[in-house]
C-alpha cells in the first residue's frame, strides 16, 4: 500500500498546485483530492482500466457537475465532496447495492496487498441488504458531500446513530466506503493510521448483514486497518453494540 500512496501523493501535490485547489491543513492530502473533481475523475478512469470495472467510456463524458459545500455545511463538519459510482440495477432503475459493494470490495482487495473478510459477510440476498430507510443509490456516477468522523457522538450504538440520519436528512456510507479508500482517496487510510488514534476505521452504516443468513439482519459491517498491521479487515458487529470511537462517515 505504501508504494502506491507515495507516488499518488506527489501527483496530487502537483495537480493541486497547478489547479489552485485547497489543501485544508498540512498533510491532509485526501481533502485536497476530495475537493478536486478532476483528480477524482482521473482516478476513476485509471481504476476502470486497471480493474476492468466495465464503466462505459461515455459515462466519463457525462459526469454531473460537482456540488459546492455551503457555509452551513462546512459549519456542521462537511469537508469534502466525493465522486462515487453505482453498479448494476435493482430492478427499479437504481444501482444494486450488492453488486456495487462486491465490485468495490474486490477493488479494495487488489489495492491493499493484504486483506481479510469475515466468512459471514456475503454479497448475496439473505446475507446483505441496503439498510431499510436508506436512500437508493443512482446508477452511474454521482456526487456526495462527506462528513468524516460522523456525528460527533461516541459510545452510542449503531441503532442510536442511525436514528439521527432520519432527523437530519443524511445517511451513512454503503459501497462508497470501499470506493473512497480504494479509488478516489486511499490517502485517507494512511492519514488515519498516522493520527493520534493510530487506526483507520469506518462503519458502513447503510448496509445490513445477516451473519447467519436467512434474512436475519442484525449486523453492521465495518472496515479497519491499524498502524501496526497492513491488513485491511472487513468485519461486522451487532447493531446494538457500542462503538468506542466514532468511525462513522456521513453523506449528504
Amino acid at each position: 500500500m505504501k508504494k502506491r500512496v507515495i507516488p499518488i501523493v506527489l501527483f496530487v501535490v502537483v495537480v493541486l498546485f497547478l489547479t489552485g485547489a485547497e489543501v485544508l491543513s498540512e498533510g491532509m492530502y485526501y481533502l485536497g483530492v476530495l475537493n478536486s473533481p478532476g483528480i477524482q475523475i482521473w482516478r476513476w478512469k485509471e481504476a476502470n482500466e486497471k480493474y476492468n470495472l466495465e464503466i462505459p467510456e461515455e459515462a466519463f463524458g457525462s459526469v454531473p457537475v460537482a456540488p459546492k459545500l455551503t457555509e452551513d455545511e462546512k459549519f456542521y463538519g462537511f469537508t469534502a465532496v466525493g465522486l462515487f459510482y453505482g453498479f448494476g440495477d435493482d430492478g427499479e432503475g437504481n444501482a444494486d447495492i450488492l453488486e456495487s459493494a462486491r465490485k468495490s470490495w474486490e477493488v479494495a482487495e487488489k489495492v491493499y496487498s493484504e486483506s481479510s473478510k469475515g466468512d459471514y459477510i456475503k454479497f448475496e440476498r439473505g446475507w446483505m441488504r441496503l439498510r431499510p430507510g436508506a436512500p437508493s443509490r443512482p446508477r452511474g456516477f454521482y456526487w456526495k458531500k462527506i462528513r468524516f468522523g460522523g456525528l460527533g457522538r461516541e459510545y452510542e450504538s449503531m441503532n442510536e446513530l442511525r436514528k439521527v440520519f432520519f432527523e437530519e436528512g443524511q445517511t451513512g456510507v454503503g459501497a462508497e466506503a470501499f470506493q473512497l479508500i480504494a479509488i478516489i482517496a486511499p490517502e485517507y487510510v494512511e492519514e488515519e493510521r498516522n493520527s493520534i488514534w493510530k487506526l483507520f476505521e469506518m462503519s458502513i452504516a447503510d448496509i445490513d448483514i445477516a451473519p447467519e443468513g436467512d434474512f436475519n439482519f442484525y449486523g453492521v459491517p465495518a472496515i479497519a486497518m491499524d498502524l501496526n498491521d497492513d491488513r485491511l479487515c472487513f468485519h461486522g458487529s451487532d447493531v446494538t453494540a457500542v462503538f468506542p470511537r466514532n468511525g462513522l462517515s456521513v453523506l449528504w
